[in-house]
């Protein structure tokens, strides 16, 4: 029960813009023994991380959540959030490579035209 009041305090702070006390409350289902949403406070949590743009940490308590609660209904957006970063990372990791040249040919220049001899009288 505790557990579901920490999360609802937490959701509340979140709502009044107070992100440090939603993670405390939401460390502190964490840290509470027993509590049956420790699954949800992990996803809640990366959550936070991820869009303070703390990917590292978001990624770590995606992964605890995967490993710690292999059945919860988290689980699976917590996968599908980790396999997007690893294939963001791997992008920014791999060098752009430079930009091919067009496949179509430039015109060639042609070579200047004879003067015309129209209207022009031979001597």
């Amino acid at each position: 029960m505790a557990g579901l009041v920490q999360q609802r305090l937490a959701y509340v702070y979140l709502l009044k813009g107070d992100r440090d006390q939603a993670v405390k409350a939401l460390t502190g289902i964490l840290e509470t023994p027993g509590t049956l949403n420790r699954d949800q406070a992990l996803f809640e949590l990366a959550r936070l991380e991820e869009s303070q743009m703390r990917l590292e940490g978001a990624v770590a308590r995606y992964q605890e959540l995967i490993k710690t609660y292999p059945n919860s209904p988290f689980t699976s957006e917590a996968t599908i959030r980790t396999k997007i970063r690893d294939v963001k990372k791997s992008q920014e990791s791999t060098p752009a490579s430079p930009p091919k040249a067009p496949a179509i040919a430039e015109p060639q220049k042609s070579p200047p035209a004879a003067p015309s001899t129209a209207g022009k009288k031979k001597t």
